[in-house]
């Protein structure tokens, strides 16, 4: 398997979790009445995710 998808596989789980966590932080903000503090936070963490990702894996 090639390395960089065999780090993309590991890193799934992670992505996932990180999908749930922003789901369940939206959901609650949406409650509290306060989505754009929501949205914003959770921009902030997709990109911090998605660059260390990037980071992560190999360059191809």
């Amino acid at each position: 398997m090639d390395y960089s998808l065999q780090s993309l596989i590991e890193a799934l789980p992670d992505l996932v979790r990180c999908e749930q966590l922003a789901v369940s932080m939206l959901q609650q903000s949406v409650q509290d009445g306060q989505i754009g503090d929501a949205l914003a936070s959770l921009l902030t963490k997709s990109q911090q995710t998605l660059a260390d990702l990037r980071d992560s894996l190999p360059l191809l």
